[in-house]
């Protein structure tokens, strides 16, 4: 496959798949990649595809992780203390936590995105 296409594989994925590609495995092999598989959000189609081409794979601790960073910055920006005795350096240092808990989760989608 030129390289090319290779490199702009995340574009094309809506190309029709027409080859059927079969091969043999051991128990051990077939066992580690169901393992893998389970640990992503995608099939096993799709992981032997991405591993095959060299593109990342993500697993769904990374997507847990987003949700859950952006999660904690709501609940925290939601449960901000307007009304408390909090100077104002205390206050600050409670908003700039938010900003990079949003921050970090934005980071981490941006290079899930990136293929990074």
């Amino acid at each position: 496959m030129p390289n090319h296409i290779v490199n702009n594989y995340s574009l094309k994925q809506k190309e029709e798949r027409t080859e059927i590609a079969a091969f043999r495995l051991s128990q051990i092999e077939a066992e580690t990649i169901k393992n893998k598989v389970s640990q992503t959000n995608i099939g096993k189609s799709e992981y032997l595809r991405r591993a095959a081409l060299s593109i990342p794979i993500h697993s769904s601790t990374d997507y847990q992780m987003i949700s859950e960073l952006k999660r904690l910055g709501a609940l925290m920006k939601h449960k901000y203390p307007k009304h408390s005795n909090w100077n104002d350096s205390e206050k600050r240092e409670y908003w700039v936590l938010i900003e990079e808990l949003n921050s970090l989760a934005k980071q981490l989608q941006d290079n899930i995105i990136k293929g990074k």
